[in-house]
C-alpha cells in the first residue's frame, strides 16, 4: 500500500497552492512574452501543486502544449532538442536587444555572461528528450529461405 502524502497545515497548503498559481500566471505570460520562459514556470508549478493540490498539478500535467514536457521533465528526460534550439534562438535575440539598450557596455557584457551560463546548463546539464522513433518498415528483398530463421538469437541462447 503507497504511502499517502502528509497532511499539511491548511495556511502551508494554501501558500503552496498560491505559489503553484503565480507561476502558472508567469508561465502563460511566458508563453505570450518573447524572452521570458514558460516552461520552467509550469514546472514550478507542478512542483507546488505535488505538495498542495493533486487537482491542480493533474491539470499542468495535461496542458495541451506545456504538460508533456512537463510530464518529460519530472521523468529525468530533459527537453526536447527543438526546444533547446528555440530556447537558445530566442535567448540570443534578447541578449543582442539588451546589449543594443544599455547605455555601458559592462551591463551588456554581464547580461550576455548570465544568458550564457543559462544556455550552457541547457544544453549540458538538462538531457536531450529524443522522441519516441516510429518503425519504418523495410520491404524484404529476398524472402526467408525455408531452413533459416528471421529472428536473431543471441550467442547463450543457441540450442544445443
Amino acid at each position: 500500500m503507497p504511502n499517502p502524502k502528509p497532511r499539511l497545515h491548511p495556511i502551508a497548503r494554501s501558500l503552496w497552492i498560491a505559489a503553484g498559481l503565480v507561476a502558472c500566471g508567469l508561465g502563460f505570460l511566458g508563453i505570450l512574452l518573447p524572452g521570458m520562459p514558460a516552461t520552467v514556470f509550469f514546472i514550478a508549478a507542478a512542483a507546488c501543486f505535488t505538495r498542495s493540490s493533486d487537482r491542480l498539478l493533474h491539470w499542468v500535467l495535461n496542458l495541451p502544449k506545456v504538460g508533456p514536457l512537463v510530464r518529460n521533465y519530472r521523468q529525468g528526460l530533459g527537453m526536447p532538442r527543438s526546444a533547446k534550439i528555440w530556447a537558445t534562438f530566442t535567448m540570443a535575440i534578447c541578449v543582442t536587444i539588451s546589449i543594443a539598450k544599455f547605455p555601458h557596455a559592462w551591463q551588456g557584457a554581464l547580461v550576455a555572461f548570465f544568458t550564457s551560463c543559462g544556455a550552457l546548463y541547457i544544453w549540458f546539464r538538462i538531457p536531450t528528450h529524443l522522441p519516441d522513433l516510429v518503425p519504418v518498415p523495410v520491404p524484404a528483398t529476398h524472402p526467408p529461405s525455408p531452413g533459416r530463421t528471421t529472428e536473431l538469437k543471441h550467442q547463450d541462447d543457441r540450442l544445443p
